[in-house]
């Protein structure tokens, strides 16, 4: 997503070339798209928009921002809420699936080791 001229960009993960997909046309010019986080289930982005930072709030971050839903596919932007707060972070790392695994057995290793210290001898 760029701020500068409100288009939805492709990038290709192996070669690194940016393809546009599309105008966000209702997010307004000079708005900038904050966070950004993909929803799996529809397919679709969810975008956190401020108002013209800093040129409309110069001293103090914005009041309200807006929610936008975007279409990966288009790029077509839908406003879900227009006096929404400022949301940051919407895009939490997520432990992937593999880590927990790894973990679940060095725990049950530190644990028998400490009930019995002779257990890898």
């Amino acid at each position: 997503m760029s701020n500068y001229d409100h288009l939805l960009w492709r990038i290709d993960p192996f070669s690194g070339l940016s393809v546009p997909v599309g105008h966000t046309v209702s997010i307004p010019p000079g708005d900038g798209v904050m966070d950004l986080a993909y929803d799996w289930e529809s397919g679709t982005f969810i975008a956190s928009v401020l108002p013209g930072v800093p040129e409309k709030f110069p001293f103090a971050p914005p009041p309200f921002g807006a929610i936008y839903r975007i279409d990966a596919q288009t790029g077509f932007s839908t406003l879900l809420n227009g006096n929404a707060p400022p949301m940051y972070g919407m895009a939490e790392a997520v432990p992937e699936p593999s880590t927990t695994l790894l973990l679940l057995p060095g725990i049950a290793i530190f644990i028998l080791l400490r009930r019995r210290p002779d257990f890898l001898l």
